[in-house]
């Protein structure tokens, strides 16, 4: 997995799975970076590394996606995510508890995939958010951060994983809701540029 850690802004990503190959019709693909990130549970219990790319096929918007290598302990996977929803905290409240001090175990939402809609429940992993996430952004800084992981069995076209970053409080707080699934690490591939 070291081949996968210590890049930086402006850094490239060449992707070559199988949904890359469709948007783009090409074996591969190339992306700049423009943002890491970098979570550590206050224990060290696990380390994420995120990269950020602008992610556009041609006649189409450009989405964030997140390549995310998680690292727990001794094991690690890639997780490939895209940003579906962020803005203040306030805007999301059916994602809290009821006293608003955690992420709700459960949440139901609308997906508007491809060719149609599919009504989507997520469940959070182990019931379990983590909070005090130690984080550093080469766009913010240093933060500390409430992370919560997401899956599900409906259909999202592949897509079964969430990734829900909250920052702040409830009242002036900031939401990031991903999507994604796990990746094939020989689909991805990084390289240093001369300004990293």
């Amino acid at each position: 997995m070291k081949e996968f850690l210590g890049f930086n802004k402006d850094d490239i990503v060449t992707l070559s799975d199988i949904q890359t190959q469709t948007d783009f019709s090409e074996m591969s693909v190339d992306f700049r970076i423009i943002e890491t990130r970098i979570y550590r549970e206050p224990n060290n219990f696990f380390v994420y590394t995120g990269y950020v790319i602008n992610y556009q096929p041609p006649e189409e918007d450009p989405i964030k996606m997140l390549i995310l290598i998680r690292q727990v302990g001794d094991a690690s996977d890639v997780m490939v995510y895209f940003l579906d929803n962020d803005g203040a905290a306030s805007d999301f409240e059916s994602l809290f508890t009821e006293d608003k001090q955690d992420l709700v175990n459960r949440f139901d939402v609308t997906m508007h995939l491809k060719d149609k809609e599919s009504d989507v429940t997520w469940d959070k992993k182990n019931d379990q958010s983590t909070f005090g996430v130690i984080t550093g952004s080469s766009e913010t800084g240093p933060d500390q951060k409430t992370l919560a992981e997401y899956i599900t069995n409906d259909d999202t076209e592949g897509n079964s994983h969430a990734f829900v970053e909250w920052t702040g409080s409830v009242e002036k707080g900031w939401i990031e809701i991903w999507y994604g699934c796990e990746a094939r690490k020989e689909d991805i591939e990084f390289f240093h540029t001369k300004n990293s």
